[in-house]
């Protein structure tokens, strides 16, 4: 049997076990004297924390247990409700079953005021002046206060009825504090789309969904965090929250070592640090470690990530930890600028940000390239968004279809080639229709159509530069393609629907600019996509006028796998192609 003090704070503290739960319930039907210990903990508990946290809560519990003349010996102003009911309480010739009757009337009454009162006081806390307040002498009074009330009655039976109405009403009070409290505020957001609209900056406790765009909050104990759409997850205490799934990033500062996290498949606690968590409902979980150690696992086994790690936990709970260069810019880690991005959370994903190495909304970089090359073995980016110099008429020949693992959102990248069945993805779907080409390509798959051959310049289409992150775009020299695995997009982003694609493509503008004394304007391109191997967009496109084209394809649950392909029968050096 558990101590009665440690029960009831392990109560206090949630802490609870379902044995201990189903104990302390036994007791407050069956032990008056616990019943009576449990009631005073509980008030005297309630008293010192809304003392820390929410101290108008002070003047609610002494008009419950508001005292009378004779309690203190001095004059007390009672409202003529509240003399007749302690009066007609202590009268000795009324029969103990009145005196339950009118205590239980007497505290309804006075839990149905306290809660009315502390929802009045929840909605003006934050604009109140706060009052000072000597906290021991509140915790004796309240002390005071009920013992005398319970000496007053004549009866174990009377007793036991206070005790017991006493209970009901601190629980119902210590309930309310704790579901209603503040543990947490909204700080800042871009492009947010709550499922339930937020009215207040105050977070409580409770499960929320953002649908689109981003949202940072802070704990009360100090842990920011930014949480990325769409994501459903749940503020359980002021330094604790479950994600249900979707993608967070936390700084935590000393105060807050120990921020907890809850997800479907591992619990992650910090050591001080600033990580990233993402959780989907088949991938599993996945922790970087971006400063610092967290503690990453379950209740049957944990490990700590350190600094420049990542941690996987599967379904099966396995653990699984590598270096974050296998798996770059996989997280948003600080708020977008106000009109920043073009990739928003829930709403676009932008797929030069994806060849840039980053997740779709803003973490990749600009100008760096994919090159197909035949010894290509690992993924590795261009350095700088100037090309190296080539010898003219050198090209590079396609070396057939290589993955790019380490890059989840791409499936991989190939030269198409028409006297060859090109396989365009993992699985070997082939490219059946790939018209003859000249079977190689200047340069890789760039985020970004920024181009150099003297100078660097930006693509052009239709007027429009198209070379930022505001105005995204993938630039190619024609002959590649690149497919993306939409499946991997979905498990890593759950509960979002994938429903088009759209991009505005044609051959560079600024070809113009820069090679007058070419015959340029004899180039064509014919762009491609195709969905799962089968064709949905074709045309081509060329310079004599520059010519340019929007494309926008739906996309059904089912369909895997995106690929974007440009085509060339020509040597291809002045092909520039966004």
């Amino acid at each position: 049997m558990t101590d009665p003090v440690k029960l009831i704070h392990l109560y206090m503290d949630e802490r609870l076990t379902p044995e201990q739960a189903d104990e302390l319930r036994s007791r407050l039907l069956e032990d008056a004297d616990f019943v009576r210990l449990f009631a005073r903990y509980g008030l005297l508990n309630s008293c010192i924390r809304n003392e820390f946290l929410e101290e108008d809560f002070k003047e609610s519990i002494e008009r419950f247990v508001a005292p009378t003349s004779a309690d203190t010996g001095a004059n007390v102003d009672l409202s003529d409700t509240d003399r007749v009911s302690t009066e007609s309480i202590m009268k000795p010739e009324k029969p103990d079953a009145d005196k339950v009757h009118q205590i239980k009337a007497r505290a309804e009454q006075q839990l149905h005021a306290f809660l009315v009162e502390q929802e009045e006081l929840n909605r003006s806390q934050f604009s109140l002046p706060r009052a000072s307040f000597n906290l021991y002498a509140a915790c004796q009074a309240c002390a005071t206060k009920l013992d005398i009330l319970l000496k007053r009655v004549v009866t174990i039976g009377v007793r036991t009825a206070i005790c017991g109405v006493f209970v009901l009403v601190i629980l119902g009070g210590i309930h309310y504090w704790f579901t209603h409290r503040v543990v947490a505020t909204l700080d800042d957001s871009s492009h947010a789309v709550w499922h339930v609209p937020r009215q207040e900056p105050q977070l409580r406790r409770g499960s929320m969904t953002l649908e689109q765009g981003y949202a940072q909050l802070t704990f009360k104990q100090g842990t920011q965090v930014l949480i990325q759409a769409p994501c459903t997850f749940e503020l359980q205490s002021s330094n604790k929250m479950a994600l249900e799934n979707g993608s967070m990033t936390a700084d935590v500062p000393s105060q807050a070592v120990g921020f907890t996290v809850q997800t479907p498949w591992a619990m992650v606690v910090d050591y001080g640090t600033e990580f990233g968590l993402s959780t989907g409902q088949t991938d599993g979980t996945e922790v970087h470690v971006f400063e610092g150690n967290v503690g990453v696992g379950d209740a049957t086994s944990s490990q700590v990530a350190t600094e420049g790690q990542a941690a996987h936990v599967d379904q099966a709970g396995r653990i699984g930890l590598k270096s974050l260069d296998d798996r770059p810019n996989l997280f948003v880690r600080h708020m977008p600028k106000a009109g920043s991005c073009f990739g928003i959370p829930g709403k676009r994903l932008d797929l030069a940000d994806v060849v840039g190495g980053g997740n779709g909304f803003g973490t990749g970089v600009q100008g760096r390239a994919l090159d197909p090359t035949k010894d290509y073995t690992s993924f590795t980016f261009r350095a700088t968004i100037l090309r190296r110099p080539f010898n003219k008429g050198v090209y590079r020949a396609g070396s057939g279809f290589i993955g790019i693992e380490k890059l989840p959102f791409i499936d991989g990248i190939f030269v198409p080639d028409g006297s060859e069945q090109s396989t365009i993805t993992s699985t070997g779907l082939l490219f059946q229709d790939c018209p003859d080409t000249h079977g190689t390509y200047y340069d890789g798959i760039v985020c970004g159509a920024v181009f150099d051959d003297r100078k660097v310049h930006a693509g052009r289409l239709a007027g429009h530069r198209y070379e930022t992150p505001e105005h995204p775009s993938i630039g190619a020299c024609a002959n590649v393609g690149i497919t993306f695995d939409l499946d991997s997009i979905r498990a890593s982003m759950s509960n979002i629907l994938i429903s088009r694609f759209r991009a505005h493509c044609g051959i560079s503008e600024t070809l113009a600019d820069i090679q007058e004394e070419k015959d340029y304007a004899q180039v064509k391109v014919t762009f491609w996509v195709l969905v799962d191997g089968r064709i949905n967009y074709s045309r081509e496109l060329g310079t004599d006028p520059f010519e340019s084209d929007q494309i926008n394809i739906p996309l059904n649950p089912s369909d895997r796998f995106l690929t974007l392909i440009t085509t060339t029968h020509q040597e291809n050096l002045y092909s520039r192609t966004a």
